[in-house]
């Protein structure tokens, strides 16, 4: 691969016409993930959406150090495709690459949404610091658990129904679920199907958490967040003292839908989303 400042930022486009919206993915979750999302968008606006760095040909886990890397990465691909002023929009860790972006280059956003962004307990991040890697590895349940999951199947009928048999895919439909199943694996030379995302840049991504507040109330322009009611990412105290203190952003919270909700009801937090930026 070339290096990073010559390489064209592979993405998908969705299509639709007007201004553009640029969805940025969470981690594990590929663009083609949000498909009906997308396409709900794209009856409105243009969406567009920059493959993270994970999904790069021979990118290298080991030299993603923080999640600023990602936001960079993020101008970056509006530049070298002559994008400003444009709606910005993220799932999770996608959110936040976003956010950071936006305080970076100004002015590459006009509006910004945020769906279920990673804002955690303080603790969270200050152990993620100062814990050695080799030792968060072993400490934090979630880098484990990726670092352990299935990562090869005999096929994506496979795939579908392991991850069918999922609680934390329990909400989401049938189409919406093969989107992710497709987006997530590829077809390898010996037929047998892989992971596109590998356990091991999931790890990473998860063991160098950024500390979104500051870049929170930098922000000038309008912005929305939307948080699932059952979220494990914004938890209940995390969320009340966001709304308490919050002065800049619209803050919305979604009944009885957790971390997933863009794949769980596309239709509805499109709709949500619509509104926000028609209204603003």
């Amino acid at each position: 691969m070339s290096s990073d400042s010559e390489f064209e930022i592979p993405f998908v486009d969705f299509g639709g016409s007007g201004e553009v919206v640029h969805f940025a993915h969470a981690n594990g979750f590929p663009p083609k993930t949000y498909n009906s999302l997308a396409q709900e968008l794209s009856s409105t606006y243009r969406v567009i959406a920059m493959e993270l760095r994970p999904l790069w040909p021979n990118s290298d886990h080991k030299t993603f150090k923080n999640w600023e890397t990602a936001a960079d990465d993020l101008i970056r691909f509006l530049d070298q495709q002559k994008l400003s002023g444009i709606i910005g929009m993220g799932h999770s860790f996608g959110a936040i690459a976003t956010l950071i972006a936006a305080d970076k280059r100004p002015d590459l956003f006009k509006k910004l949404v945020f769906i279920e962004p990673v804002v955690l307990p303080t603790w969270v991040y200050t152990i993620t610091w100062a814990f050695p890697k080799y030792l968060l590895r072993h400490a934090n349940p979630l880098v484990k658990q990726t670092l352990n999951r299935t990562n090869k199947w005999a096929s994506r009928d496979a795939v579908f129904q392991q991850f069918r048999a999922k609680k934390v895919f329990s909400k989401i439909a049938e189409k919406e679920l093969w989107d992710y199943v497709n987006a997530a694996t590829t077809v390898c030379n010996d037929g047998s199907v892989c992971l596109t995302f590998s356990r091991e840049w999931e790890a990473q991504i998860y063991m160098t958490f950024s500390l979104p507040w500051k870049y929170f109330k930098a922000i000038r322009i309008p912005y929305l967040v939307i948080r699932g009611e059952t979220s494990d990412t914004i938890t209940d105290s995390v969320w009340k003292k966001w709304v308490r203190s919050n002065q800049n952003g619209t803050l919305l919270e979604m009944k009885s839908l957790g971390h997933l909700l863009p794949l769980e009801v596309p239709e509805e937090t499109s709709g949500i989303v619509l509104k926000f930026l028609a209204e603003h």
